[in-house]
């Protein structure tokens, strides 16, 4: 293995995750700005494991750009249990008869975007990697509409409370991605969106926190690009309520079990 001139970095990875600049660049601009992609030595994902393969000079961008729940990563490594927080900018609603979450989930399952899943997405995240909706898949599409209909249930109706819901699912070969496939997977799907059982359990004064009209816009899927100086209430706040999905005993959804039991069932059950 040789040695890099210098060592992987905190910023290095900084750089990376900002880089949501570089699809745009790299099309319109491949030769005249070709500097401002950030770019390592690395091995090719797909047969990584042969002796005869050189690391390649790679451009890194920032996930947002391919793939940005992290799942394809785990199943390349065949992560029996995933716990995925789905947090973006795209609250769970319904749409004209369409259960909308985001864009990016429908892509696992191998199915084209919604022009309703890319309604918050900006104008570089629309596209989908190579034009092809397989590109990311992992997982069949005959089963997405069960996960989108029990984040729905889980968060509306009867229950108001956390869009949380729990799969097994078969995982398919990717080679994009190295991912091997052929073995199932549990994967708990933890969705950010407005939950009124949390809301409900609010005190006064925070209820009158909440009700400031900074802390209330796009709450809690906060606009990643135009909101990125937060207030002390809106990070508190949306901190209460991702801690409170993930710990609450109070409320018991379709599947049976509180919030808690269904993480902790990810690591014993």
């Amino acid at each position: 293995v040789s040695v890099p001139a210098r060592p992987f970095s905190l910023a290095d990875m900084a750089g990376i995750s900002s880089a949501a600049f570089a699809e745009t660049i790299q099309s319109s601009f491949p030769i005249e700005l070709d500097g401002l992609i950030p770019k390592y030595p690395y091995w090719p994902v797909h047969g990584r494991n042969l002796a005869k393969n050189s690391a390649y000079n790679y451009e890194f961008a920032d996930g947002g750009s391919l793939e940005d729940t992290g799942i394809t990563s785990l199943l390349a490594r065949t992560v029996p249990n995933i716990i995925a927080f789905v947090n973006g900018q795209t609250p769970l609603t319904q749409d004209d008869g369409e259960i909308v979450v985001d864009s990016q989930i429908q892509l696992l399952f191998g199915i084209s975007p919604s022009d309703a899943s890319l309604k918050y997405k900006e104008a570089h995240r629309r596209d989908v990697p190579n034009d092809d909706p397989t590109f990311t898949q992992v997982f069949a599409s005959s089963d997405y509409n069960e996960l989108a209909q029990g984040l729905w249930r889980a968060n509306s109706g009867k229950y108001n409370g956390t869009a949380m819901y729990r799969q097994t699912l078969d995982v398919l070969p990717n080679a994009n991605f190295g991912i091997k496939g052929n073995y199932s997977v549990r994967v708990l799907w933890v969705y950010n969106t407005w939950v009124d059982a949390w809301y409900e359990l609010l005190t006064d004064d925070l209820v009158a926190a909440f009700a400031e009209a900074e802390a209330a816009l796009n709450f809690p899927n906060y606009n990643t690009v135009l909101q990125l100086n937060l207030s002390a209430s809106q990070v508190n706040l949306l901190a209460n309520l991702s801690c409170w999905n993930v710990m609450s005993n109070t409320r018991i959804g379709p599947q049976g079990g509180t919030n808690a039991e269904m993480v902790k069932s990810m690591f014993y059950g």
